[in-house]
């Protein structure tokens, strides 16, 4: 295998990789390298490589924007550059005429972009890492060998298996705990309590200048919505909170407290979560590690994260205003200060922190407490961790593998909008459930932001949610961005549930009673892995599962069958 090393300021140069065999497979790392240190490394795999019209296909994992994974076959595509940005999954796969292989990227992970292309009939598939300065670790990939009969399912499988095998993750059947159990069986309703304007008319807000708060779903409110769901015969559910804390949605993190006064208060969140255990249901609330805004208790600008140039990184503008990033070392010791006193409140529910996993991890340059996206991936690790000791759980908003070992739900897998071919990558030939091939059985998840409120949406979007094994998930308030640009507003699609009137309340109730009874048929496969995913004569999809069981969709005639092993 070998290595194409490119400087700044002169000519390319190729070496060959050193070869460590290991027991998952080959590992190939850089050579010492003598004299300055390249800008650019490519990793070339010999069967990373196919000539048009030979049979085969590179397995692209996702890549920007969350977009889904996919193949890209050795035809009809001229001069294509496919180059990802952030990666999700860290891996990826050929099958071609010179072997069958799945690679992990296992140094230098967030420091690189997967190249796929195409030029004068030749196409390549490879990792190229980037760097800057001294690289805070040493590029390395795993090459996985594979039959040259396997398939992308079964690349899916080599890397499920490496990371059970590394202890990187554990089944979910090996960590059930109460909470996760229960998450198992039942939908997810998530309901946005309250929120100021997005974007914000002021961007650096005060006490002073601090835009009104909405408020959509107060805890009475959210009580109704609870004991409706029960006269409905919801049996399961788990409620998560989102906006109870001061200022309601991404209002003043990275400090919760006093909870929302206009909402009810603490008393009135007690009473909520007490009501919730009485019908029998799960609930758990919705907290922030990753941005600060200038009018909370906690900012400290000397807390937020620098770049490479040294300065401040700020976010987007949300209900608070103008947000600025948290260095994960700071995140970590606020995550220690608040949630254990959120913990107290007696949330029985899957715990949900937003971002973590669906961004890389960060690095930080300020000199009083500088980190390696390396090391900040471990302080992120250590608030999912400080997550499951006082909450017993931990969920966050993507699929991203740096908590692969943490995650326990994945909010949304995949931005792209499924219900077109229009937004297919560069070189996409087909779109594969690679995550799910991957995860299921290990993580919990909502396939996509359109399967969000599946039963309220008709029938594809529920189909969506069927095929890929996903757990239902509902959302109270989806929608709270006013942006006329588009960029931001309704990620989660334009049908929305809402509770502010008792129609609204028993529509809602309707919807998460049908997406439970779907359910019912599906939920003991949670803990099972995904083997097959099988395209068949009439068009319809058969997914296989370890325990025997089948999935089966038919979009044509909008219908599904589970078959249990005994049927």
């Amino acid at each position: 295998m070998k290595a194409i090393l490119r400087y700044a300021d002169g000519p390319e140069t190729a070496v060959t990789l050193a070869e460590h065999v290991c027991e998952y497979g080959i590992r190939y790392t850089l050579p010492p390298i003598d004299g300055n240190c390249p800008a650019e490394i490519d990793f070339c795999v010999d069967a990373a490589l196919a000539y048009e019209g030979e049979d085969g296909y590179f397995l692209i994992p996702q890549g920007d924007n969350n977009s889904d994974s996919f193949l890209m076959n050795f035809a009809g595509h001229p001069s294509v550059h496919y180059e990802s940005g952030w990666n999700p999954l860290t891996v990826y796969g050929a099958k071609t005429a010179r072997g069958c292989f799945l690679a992990a990227v296992t140094g230098l992970t967030f420091s690189y972009h997967l190249i796929a292309e195409e030029k004068d009939g030749v196409y390549r598939l490879f990792p190229r890492f980037f760097l800057s300065g001294e690289p805070y670790e040493a590029p390395e990939v795993l090459i996985i060998p594979l039959p040259d009969t396997a398939d992308y399912c079964d690349m899916a499988a080599a890397y499920r298996d490496y990371l059970i095998k590394s202890g990187t993750v554990r089944p979910i059947a090996e960590r059930k705990n109460d909470r996760l159990d229960y998450a198992a069986k039942s939908p997810l309703v998530r309901v946005r309590m309250a929120w100021k304007p997005v974007p914000s008319p002021v961007s650096e807000q005060t006490e002073e200048n601090e835009p009104p708060i909405h408020v959509a779903c107060s805890f009475d409110r959210l009580i109704e919505v609870m004991e409706e769901c029960k006269r409905r015969g919801v049996e399961r559910a788990e409620f998560c909170l989102v906006g109870w804390n001061k200022s309601g949605h991404d209002g003043r993190w990275p400090s919760p407290f006093p909870v929302e006064p206009l909402l009810g208060g603490e008393e009135g969140l007690i009473r909520a979560i007490a009501r919730a255990k009485e019908l029998g249901y799960r609930i758990a609330c919705h907290t922030n590690s990753t941005c600060q805004y200038r009018i909370a208790e906690d900012f400290d600008f000397e807390s937020t994260r620098r770049n490479a140039e040294g300065e401040a990184m700020r976010g987007g503008s949300w209900g608070g205003g103008q947000s600025y990033e948290l260095c994960p070392q700071k995140a970590l010791e606020l995550a220690e200060k608040h949630l254990p006193r959120i913990a107290a409140y007696g949330f029985n529910g899957i715990h949900y922190i937003d971002v973590l996993s669906i961004v890389q991890p960060r690095s930080c340059t300020h000199p009083a407490h500088p980190l390696t996206p390396r090391e900040g991936q471990k302080c992120w690790q250590e608030i999912a961790r400080l997550s499951h000791r006082l909450f017993g759980s931990f969920s966050s908003e993507g699929g991203y593998d740096h908590l692969a070992g943490q995650n326990d739900y994945a909010l949304y897998v995949s931005f792209r909008d499924f219900r077109t071919t229009d937004n297919y990558p560069a070189g996409c030939d087909r779109i594969i459930p690679f995550w799910q091939l991957v995860f299921h059985g290990i993580t919990l998840d909502n396939p996509y932001c359109e399967t969000v409120n599946p039963t309220a949406k008709g029938a594809k979007p529920h189909l969506k949610l069927i095929e890929y094994g996903g757990r239902p998930t509902f959302y109270i308030h989806s929608r709270f961005v006013v942006d006329t640009s588009g960029e931001r507003s309704d990620w989660m699609g334009t049908v929305d549930l809402s509770c502010e009137t008792e129609e609204d309340i028993r529509r809602a109730a309707a919807c998460i009673k049908a997406g439970e009874e779907e359910y019912k048929r599906r939920a003991p496969l949670a803990e099972c892995f995904m083997l097959r995913h099988t395209e068949n004569a009439d068009g319809s999809i058969t997914v296989t599962y370890s325990n025997g069981a089948t999935v089966t969709v038919d979009y044509e005639t909008e219908t599904s069958t589970v078959k249990t092993p005994e049927e």
